[in-house]
């Protein structure tokens, strides 16, 4: 196990690769077998929780297909990385590389509190609001659900703040003031950010943020899909400022693309790989090379699932995909923030 730095190599004298879900459903169909040989001969196969993630979904319909997924890992001597956590949890530009056997990487993962993994889900439930998703709710249902979600998360570690009452009483009354003060903070801000969305939309419970962003520009389908790169976020830029009706506080392409402020963990830096994330959700919303169908809860999870893994994909030498949707966005992201990860696409699993 061991940390390094962004632009170090991941491991002394080797390639890191990143590989889609859809390159190792190609390869246990037993397709691009001289792919697969090389990768595992010649380069270090990486994966992470989001394959892991995905691997958990596959599992769902049964545990042959989450066994067959981490027995595909394990012989390809793969590793697993995750970006490492300063002292108060907030995101570094390290990552952690750890080797061992995937199918015990996977059960811990699995093993994971289920609380924080519900408040993750909550929090998510706005992005696919703005998606068009979870049709006939309010903003203010949906902030409800995160509350609710986080209120579970504080009550868990009263009960283990608890466990300290007698031994360490000095600091668990300390613990347990910081318990309340960030709920109270959590639920007043989630409430306030219902109601500042909600200012301008006429419909809300059947409200689509992609849908209304597109008219408001007057984006046909598919309008940027004939741009060719080199500098693809740029010439994106050109078409959208030429509308005139871009809000006067996104009036620079770093903007637009969310390259500028860290919305949230105000203060913070905003690190590259999670400019990653933004430029992906912004190029979502206009419609270039687009995932589908972003309003419904199948089409959402896929795409959050292929953001992540072009974020964390930024942290290795190459990205394999055979998704032309996610190299087309993964490439244009790349392209623009100088992230040196190459992106492979294969366009014909044969």
């Amino acid at each position: 196990m061991f940390a390094t730095k962004r632009k170090e190599p991941l491991c002394s004298g080797s390639q890191f690769i990143y590989l889609d879900q859809n390159i190792l459903d190609a390869f246990l169909n037993d397709k691009l077998i001289n792919l697969k040989e090389v990768l595992t001969r010649q380069f270090q196969v990486v994966y992470s929780n989001e394959t892991l993630e995905e691997i958990k979904r596959a599992g769902e319909a049964s545990s042959k297909y989450s066994d067959a997924f981490l027995s595909l890992l394990e012989r390809m001597n793969a590793v697993h990385i995750s970006v490492v956590l300063d002292s108060d949890f907030h995101e570094t530009d390290c990552v952690k590389v750890v080797e061992g056997d995937p199918r015990e990487i996977f059960l811990k993962y699995c093993e994971s509190n289920p609380i924080f993994n519900d408040l993750a889900e909550s929090m998510r439930q706005i992005g696919f609001k703005v998606c068009g998703g979870r049709q006939g709710e309010s903003l203010e249902d949906i902030a409800k659900g995160s509350v609710d979600a986080f209120e579970n998360l504080s009550n868990y570690i009263d009960e283990l703040i608890c466990e300290i009452d007698s031994s360490l009483p000095e600091i668990a009354q300390k613990l347990r003031a910081e318990n309340v003060r960030c709920f109270d903070e959590y639920k007043s801000l989630s409430e306030k950010n219902s109601r500042k969305m909600a200012e301008h939309i006429v419909d809300e419970k059947n409200w689509s943020g992609i849908k209304e962003f597109r008219q408001h520009f007057s984006l046909e389908p598919y309008r940027f899909n004939n741009i060719k790169p080199p500098n693809i976020l740029n010439k994106i830029w050109d078409v959208m400022i030429s509308s005139k009706k871009m809000p006067k506080d996104l009036d620079s392409i770093d903007d637009f693309f969310m390259f500028n402020k860290q919305e949230l963990i105000p203060g913070q830096p905003f690190l590259r790989h999670q400019k990653v994330l933004g430029a992906y959700n912004i190029l979502n919303t206009i419609g270039y090379y687009p995932d589908k169908p972003l309003h419904k809860n199948r089409g959402f999870k896929r795409a959050t699932s292929d953001q992540m893994h072009v974020s964390l994909a930024s942290f290795c030498n190459c990205l394999i995909t055979a998704d032309e949707r996610l190299y087309k966005k993964a490439e244009a992201i790349y392209e623009y923030l100088d992230v040196p990860t190459k992106v492979m696409y294969f366009d014909k699993i044969i």
